[in-house]
C-alpha cells in the first residue's frame, strides 16, 4: 500500500542549505560572466521578445498606463505568451534599477526556488535526508542550467519551479482530503500556466499519479476538493487564458506549420526519440548521462538479484514502487504529449527534467542501506554533473570579447547620431538578414534606457519569412535605416538567402545608400547600414 503522510513536523529545513549554497555560487559566477560577455549584446529569439516586453511594460507601469496594460493582456485577445515572467522582471527594474542583468536575476531566483522544490518533492516521495539532499545537489549541478536556462530569458525553465512545487503539494494533499494543501496546489498550477500557456496538458500527469495512489490505497479521491482545485486553478490563470485563447492556438499552430516546412516531416516515434535524446545532448551532455545510466543499471541489477533470491526487504520494494508511480507519469505523460506535436523543440522538457535526476538517485538509495555506499554512488553522479556544468562555465568565461561583442550599441549610436544630425525626431529601423543585428534588438537598447532621449521615437519593421527578394525589400521600404549583414552564411530562414539581392533592390529601386561606416563583427561578417 502506498501511504503519503504529512511530514511537515519532521521535515529538516537545514537540508536546503547546501544545495542552495551551491546554487547561489553558480548563479554568482554566471552573472559575472554575463555582465562581461553576454550582456554586451541584446538577447536573441524569444528571449529578445520577452525582454523587450518587460521594458515596454515597465515604462507603462511607470507612466501609469494601467488601463492600457489591462486592455493589452485581458481584453484585446492578441497575446500568445503569459506576461508573468516579464512582469517580475519589470518589478526587478523598479527595485534594483533599469538594467538587463536584473531580469536575469529573476531567472536566478527562480532557479533557487526550483532546487528547493526538487528537494521538497523528493522528501514527499521518500522522506529520507540523504535521498532528498542528493536530488537537490544534482538539480543545482544540472549542466543545461549553465548552457541555457540561466542565460536565456525564456519561459520553459521558470515554469518548472511552480510545477515541481505543485506536484509536491499534490502528494501532501492526501488525494485531496487536506484542503489547505489543495488550495496551495491550485495556486501553483495557476502560476505555472501564467508562466507558460502551453502547459495545461502536463497536468494530466497529476491525474495519473492520483489514479495510481487511489488504486493502491483502494480509496477514492476527495472529488469535491479536486473540483475546487480545478476551479481555483482556472480562476487564477483564466483571466489571461480565455480572452487570448484564439491567439494562443493560432500562434502555436502557425509556428508548428512553419517548423514543419523548415525541417523533415516528423512522426510521433521520431519526436519521442528526439525528447529522450534531448536528455543526452542538451541537459546532461552525454558524460553525465552515462554516469546516471550506469548507476541506475547497477541498482536495477541488484534489485533483480535480491528479488530472485527472495531477500528483498519490504522497505526496499516500497521505496521503488512508491517513487516510480509518481516519477514515471511525471516524465512520460508530458513527453508523450509533446511527441504528438509536429515540431520537436529543445528546452520544452525543463518542466519535468528533474525526474531524470530523481529516478537514478531513488534506485540507488533503495539498494544502498549503508550511508557510505549511497554517497559513493550519489557522489559520483553529483561530481560528474558538476564537472560537466563547470566545463561550460569555464569555457564560456575564457572566450575573448572579440568573439562575443556584436557592437550593437556602436551601430545604434551611429544611426541615432546620424538621425539627430539630419534633424529627424522619429525613425524606423529595418533589417534584411535575420541575425543578431535586427530592428528589435536596437529597440531593446533604447527601451533599456541606454539612449533615453530616443525612447518612444524609434520603431522597428516587423519582418515576415519570405524567399522573395522583392518582397523582402518591400517589407523594408518604409524604414529610414536598414541593417544589412555581409558574408552571413546562415541559410534559415529563407530571408538570409535572398538578403543580398534585397539590399541591391533597396539601392537601385528605392534609392537607399550605404552609410560610410561599417562594423566587423564575430563570424567574419560585416554590418553596413542602408539609409534613405
Amino acid at each position: 500500500m502506498i501511504e503519503y503522510k504529512s511530514h511537515d513536523e519532521s521535515f529538516p529545513f537545514n537540508i536546503f542549505v547546501l544545495p542552495l549554497l551551491f546554487g547561489t555560487i553558480i548563479t554568482t559566477l554566471n552573472i559575472q560572466w554575463m555582465q562581461s560577455s553576454l550582456l554586451l549584446n541584446a538577447p536573441q529569439g524569444d528571449s529578445l521578445v520577452y525582454m523587450t516586453e518587460s521594458f515596454i511594460d515597465y515604462w507603462s507601469f511607470k507612466n501609469g498606463d494601467i488601463s492600457e496594460l489591462f486592455k493589452k493582456y485581458f481584453v484585446d485577445g492578441n497575446q500568445q505568451a503569459s506576461p508573468l515572467l516579464w512582469w517580475l522582471a519589470a518589478l526587478s527594474y523598479f527595485l534594483l534599477g533599469l538594467e538587463p542583468i536584473n531580469a536575469y536575476l529573476v531567472i536566478s531566483a527562480i532557479y533557487l526556488i526550483w532546487i528547493a522544490g526538487v528537494i521538497y518533492l523528493a522528501w514527499c516521495i521518500y522522506p529520507d535526508y540523504k535521498y532528498a539532499l542528493a536530488c537537490g545537489l544534482m538539480a543545482a549541478f544540472l549542466p543545461s542550467v549553465i548552457s541555457h536556462a540561466l542565460r536565456n530569458f525564456m519561459l520553459d525553465f521558470v515554469a518548472a519551479a511552480p510545477f515541481i512545487w505543485a506536484t509536491a503539494f499534490l502528494l501532501k494533499s492526501d488525494l485531496g482530503f487536506k484542503r489547505g494543501y489543495v488550495i496551495i496546489y491550485s495556486v501553483l498550477c495557476g502560476i505555472t500556466v501564467l508562466f507558460r500557456t502551453t502547459l495545461p496538458p502536463y497536468f494530466l500527469s497529476h491525474l495519473f499519479i492520483i489514479a495510481f495512489i487511489a488504486i493502491s490505497q483502494k480509496r477514492h479521491p476527495h472529488y469535491g476538493n479536486m473540483l475546487l482545485s480545478a476551479l481555483l486553478g482556472t480562476l487564477i490563470c483564466g483571466g489571461f487564458i480565455f480572452p487570448n485563447m484564439g491567439r494562443i492556438f493560432d500562434y502555436y499552430g502557425y509556428w508548428t506549420s512553419q517548423a514543419s516546412q523548415a525541417a523533415n516531416p516528423s512522426s510521433f516515434f521520431y519526436n519521442l526519440a528526439f525528447y529522450f535524446n534531448l536528455v543526452n545532448w542538451f541537459h546532461l551532455k552525454r558524460f553525465a548521462l552515462i554516469t546516471l545510466v550506469t548507476i541506475s543499471f547497477l541498482a536495477i541489477i541488484h534489485l533483480i538479484y535480491i528479488y530472485r533470491k527472495k531477500i528483498i526487504k519490504p522497505e526496499q520494494s516500497r521505496v521503488v514502487f512508491n517513487g516510480l508511480t509518481i516519477l514515471i507519469p511525471l516524465a512520460l505523460v508530458p513527453t508523450t504529449i509533446l511527441s504528438f506535436y509536429s515540431s520537436p523543440a529543445p528546452t520544452v522538457d525543463y518542466t519535468f527534467i528533474a525526474v531524470y535526476l530523481m529516478v537514478p538517485t531513488l534506485l540507488w538509495r533503495a539498494v544502498s542501506e549503508k550511508p557510505k555506499i549511497f554517497w559513493i554512488g550519489a557522489g559520483i553522479m553529483i561530481l560528474t554533473l558538476g564537472i560537466t556544468q563547470m566545463s561550460f562555465l569555464v569555457q564560456s568565461q575564457s572566450r575573448e570579447l572579440s568573439e562575443t561583442d556584436y557592437r550593437e550599441r556602436e551601430v545604434i549610436k551611429m544611426i541615432l547620431d546620424d538621425a539627430q544630425h539630419r534633424g529627424k525626431k522619429d525613425i524606423v529601423i529595418g533589417n534584411t538578414a535575420v541575425h543578431q543585428h535586427n530592428s528589435l534588438s536596437y529597440k531593446y537598447w533604447i527601451l533599456a534606457n541606454y539612449f533615453p532621449s530616443w525612447r518612444g521615437h524609434v520603431n522597428g519593421i516587423s519582418l515576415g519569412r519570405t524567399d522573395s527578394a522583392p518582397k523582402l525589400a518591400k517589407m523594408n521600404v518604409n524604414a529610414d535605416y536598414v541593417i544589412t549583414v555581409e558574408n552571413y552564411q546562415k541559410k534559415y530562414p529563407p530571408n538570409n538567402i535572398v538578403a543580398p539581392e534585397a539590399n541591391s533592390i533597396l539601392q537601385n529601386q528605392y534609392g537607399m545608400v550605404y552609410m560610410p561606416l561599417s562594423f566587423d563583427i564575430p563570424g567574419g561578417c560585416t554590418i553596413r547600414i542602408l539609409r534613405k
